[in-house]
């Protein structure tokens, strides 16, 4: 059975762009950044998926910790689980 998922979509698209025409605008430093963390990952996807998961999960890590206020993890050390090694590539 083929669903027709075309209005859903255009409904769903319309909703984030009303809401990121409200938002509060990201200075052009911080876009820039997470463009290329955006080229960075799409690459690492390709060539690298499980490293560009492993980066996904840090930096959600990251983030969450520091909405709960345990803070950044420091360049160079893993994030999460202690005994995950960092990534390298």
């Amino acid at each position: 059975m083929d669903v027709d998922l075309s209005e859903p979509i255009a409904d769903y698209e319309a909703h984030v762009s009303v809401i990121r025409d409200a938002a509060v605008p990201l200075h052009a430093e911080l876009t820039g950044l997470l463009t290329d963390l955006v080229r960075v990952l799409d690459s690492l996807a390709v060539d690298e998926p499980l490293v560009a998961l492993k980066a996904l999960a840090d930096v959600r890590g990251d983030v969450a910790g520091h909405r709960t206020g345990r803070g950044v993890t420091p360049p160079g050390r893993p994030s999460g689980n202690a005994t995950t090694p960092p990534c390298r590539k």
